[in-house]
């Protein structure tokens, strides 16, 4: 592998294109609420991949509430259905 020199590591750095930022939050947004705030996020149905199986998620709910700036308490649910019992084989 060719070594890459102080000048091409600028030349990347200053012509790159601004990357896309991955959100790692999965149904809910990463802003906290505002003192005060109260917010509801509803997600009627999804589908959640773990350890070799596929489980059907209806619903999901959060529900954040803005207490002091930059702080808020969570709360979080969900029903989990394995998919054997929701789609016929």
């Amino acid at each position: 592998m060719a070594d890459v020199g102080i000048s091409d590591r600028l030349c990347f750095t200053v012509w790159s294109d601004p990357g896309a930022g991955l959100s790692p939050f999965d149904g809910t947004d990463a802003a906290v609420a505002a003192p005060g705030e109260l917010e509801i996020e509803l997600q009627p149905a999804g589908r959640l991949r773990e350890s070799g199986t596929t489980s059907l998620i209806a619903p999901a709910t959060v529900v954040n509430y803005g207490f002091s700036e930059g702080w808020e308490a969570v709360f979080e649910g969900q029903g989990k259905l394995p998919c054997h019992l929701v789609l016929p084989a």
